[in-house]
């Protein structure tokens, strides 16, 4: 986590909302209420409201709930055809990202219905191509999309297979976040969502397409009244992981999400960052990299590892891929810095032809290494391309 950067942002916000209360702040009028800054830890605080969850949430909502198991699901993998990104309104990433993403694909924006118009203008002046921009309407809690948004599955008897969307509990503590799920399937028609029962966020889940999953073993502390054999019975029904890997985390931080060490990038690949051997995670990054070596994907032939040089604990895994292109969380850029320069062209070994790597750099909020690119930004899968 970059300390001091983050110091930087929270003395400068203090310094603005100061300045404002005195009618003098030199914040731009136009950026006001564009970008979340109200700091908000990534885990709960103790501050925020809270709601009692008894069995699954009571959502209003004219979808039906799928009343069968699915039949033969797998979990979408995150290189398969996209439509588009989904990202929150105020946002987590800059205006430039948004106008970046928006010149390919579709952005789908969470945002109330209130905002939608300040959304609209300050997407336009950033050079947004607003014909790849649709809104769906209602409020949220926080910018990390990828932790609340739905999983995707495929499910069916062969030639009749159909995507479906699968709500994992996010956390009790934010309830419009939790109920994003089900917003997101209604606008895009879907006919009903699947909810799993397990409390999981999406940065802490990867899958390789073919059937495997891993996520690290904060599943379990996230899940007490569940045992282990419970946890990997919910997960292969629903969402057709078998097996389901839960591994040590790697970084000894708070979050212990498997997106900010490792990621599946392929159906035989897998990309795991590498410190020096004086970084105190060393032996731990080491250990999983063991791990993962000794795993095996859906074909049953053990993942190939590469390695991506994170000396700084920079968040190069915690990366977004949609389509062909491939956008990776920057500090400083290649043109200036020689680490993010590196990170970026051992990603692109990684990937192979055929792929685009992009350095972003971050906006009013910084990236870190427990908070990045992957947990703002979420992806939409090509609904109709998939299912056939």
């Amino acid at each position: 986590m970059r300390v001091k950067e983050v110091m930087k942002k929270y003395v400068a916000l203090v310094l603005c909302l100061s300045a404002a209360g005195a009618g003098v702040c030199g914040c731009s009028p136009e950026e006001e209420g564009v970008y979340d800054e109200s700091a908000v830890s990534h885990e709960p605080a103790p501050g925020e409201a809270h709601f009692a969850r008894s069995g699954a949430l009571t959502v209003k909502t004219t979808l039906p709930v799928c009343p069968a198991q699915p039949v033969r699901p797998r979990l979408i993998a995150e290189w398969e055809p996209m439509r588009g990104a989904l990202i929150r309104f105020p946002l987590g990433i800059s205006l430039d990202f948004v106008a970046q993403i928006s010149d390919e694909s579709q952005v789908f924006v969470l945002a109330d219905a209130g905002q939608v118009g300040k959304a609209e203008r300050a997407f336009a002046r950033a050079g947004v191509n607003l014909d790849h921009v649709s809104f769906i309407e209602g409020p949220t809690d926080t910018y990390w999309t990828r932790d609340y948004a739905p999983w995707w599955i495929v499910e069916g008897e062969a030639h009749q297979r159909v995507v479906r969307a699968v709500d994992p509990i996010y956390y009790d503590d934010r309830q419009n976040d939790d109920l994003a799920p089900v917003k997101i399937a209604e606008y895009l028609g879907q006919p009903c969502y699947r909810p799993i029962g397990i409390t999981i966020q999406g940065g802490n889940m990867m899958a390789d397409g073919l059937g495997v999953g891993a996520s690290t073993k904060r599943v379990y502390k996230q899940n007490p009244d569940l045992t282990p054999a419970a946890i990997a019975k919910l997960a292969k029904e629903i969402v057709g992981f078998d097996p389901y890997h839960l591994v040590d985390d790697s970084t000894g931080t708070y979050i212990e999400h498997i997106d900010t060490w490792a990621k599946f990038i392929s159906e035989t690949k897998i990309l795991i960052r590498r410190v020096p051997p004086d970084h105190p995670q060393y032996q731990a990054t080491e250990a999983a990299v063991r791990t993962f070596a000794g795993i095996k994907n859906g074909a049953n032939k053990p993942f190939e590892v590469f390695r991506v040089d994170s000396p700084n604990n920079e968040p190069f895994t915690n990366h977004l891929v949609l389509n062909n292109r491939v956008f990776v969380p920057v500090w400083d850029g290649e043109d200036r810095s020689k680490i993010d320069k590196a990170g970026l062209d051992q990603i692109r070994a990684a990937y192979g032809p055929g792929y685009r790597v992009f350095g972003v750099l971050p906006g009013k909020q910084d990236w870190l290494s427990t908070d990045s690119l992957h947990c703002r930004v979420n992806a939409i899968p090509d609904l109709e391309k998939i299912s056939n």
